[in-house]
């Protein structure tokens, strides 16, 4: 099981290189808002790849092969929550999961393409994702 977020992305790995990363751009905002209700389509620059369910409720589940699937279902893994840091014009939002056997990882979203995101930590390219609804059933991957 990935002990991370989010699930593979359309972007090639190519294109997930750190020449395209956004990280330093304005951070996007309003994060519950966009990630309540989608799947996170997410890539590594290693080519590791993963879905997770980000639930309104705060939990996360990771869509392996789906509900259906008798060895590989879907799973709660973990929680997922937004850090809001600073006010007015120095606000910074993050959204932080919670794994119980994997610790805490944290990330500013930058916005590249319609629900296309660059998560960073401290500024620097960590994952490439993209969204889709929960109800559109996974990735496709």
């Amino acid at each position: 099981m990935k002990h991370m977020i989010i699930v593979a992305s359309v972007l090639s790995t190519a294109i997930a290189g750190e020449a395209m990363a956004d990280c330093n751009t304005s951070p996007t905002k309003n994060l519950k808002k966009i990630l309540s209700g989608q799947t996170v389509c997410a890539t590594k620059g290693n080519g590791d790849k993963w879905q997770e369910e980000h639930n309104k409720d705060g939990t996360l589940w990771d869509y392996k092969k789906g509900p259906n699937d008798p060895v590989d279902p879907r799973s709660k893994v973990g929680s997922w929550s937004v850090n809001v840091t600073g006010q007015a014009a120095a606000k910074k939002e993050e959204v932080c999961y919670d794994y119980a056997n994997a610790g805490r990882y944290c990330y500013t979203l930058h916005q590249t393409g319609q629900r296309q995101y660059d998560l960073c930590t401290n500024g620097a390219l960590d994952v490439n994702a993209t969204l889709k609804p929960i109800s559109a059933g996974g990735c496709g991957n």
